[in-house]
């Protein structure tokens, strides 16, 4: 089932912040080096350099530097991070329809 994170603030970065631990385990430490589902696809979406880094600091015990060299970008490819106003923008850009208001 595929799953999206979605932290909702007025802090873009502090939302984006809660998401990139998640982001550095699954990208750095899923699986071994060279067989990490989520590294390829890092790779794939474009972040060749950061899921190297990502990777390395991991593997290395860095999980704060690992989690610090997540792009902001990927965290705006993979999940929904900051206001309400801001996640109807980006789900009508990418073609869904904006969630009912509560």
């Amino acid at each position: 089932m595929p799953m999206v994170s979605v932290v909702v603030g007025d802090d873009v970065a502090a939302c984006r912040a809660v998401v990139k631990p998640r982001i550095a385990l699954y990208v750095g430490g899923m699986g071994a080096r060279g067989r990490n589902f989520y590294n390829d696809i890092a790779r794939r979406y474009g972040y060749e350099e950061a899921a190297q880094r990502i990777q390395d600091s991991y593997l290395a015990g860095r999980k704060d530097e690992a989690t610090a060299a997540v792009p902001d970008a990927l965290v705006d490819e993979v999940a929904l991070c900051g206001p309400r106003e801001r996640l109807r923008e980006t789900a009508r850009a990418n073609g869904r329809p904006p969630a009912p208001p509560r």
